[in-house]
């Protein structure tokens, strides 16, 4: 159906499934002095939340909108040091 043009096929159900354009490739982590930051690369006025698991499973919103003015965005957070792991994920609205 798609004529096996894989590029189109990828476009095509990326903008259906993934988003408009206002993707993240790239996000760095550092921590010190207890504080977890990360830093992803942003489109100037999208909104993104960053959200934490222990799990992969549930998943808890830990910040309130950020609205991107740059084409790099940063959040820190402090770190619980209660949980064995904890991953983290930045999502955009």
């Amino acid at each position: 159906a798609f004529g096996n043009d894989y590029a189109a096929l990828y476009n095509e159900l990326h903008e259906k499934w993934i988003g408009d354009g206002a993707e993240i490739t790239s996000i760095g982590i550092t921590y010190q002095d207890g504080q977890v930051s990360l830093t992803w690369n942003s489109t100037p006025g999208t909104t993104y939340f960053v959200e934490s698991s222990s799990d992969l499973k549930k998943w808890n919103r830990v910040s309130a909108e950020i609205s991107a003015t740059d084409s790099t965005t940063s959040f820190s957070t402090e770190h619980n040091k209660g949980l064995i792991s904890v991953f983290f994920r930045v999502s955009s609205e």
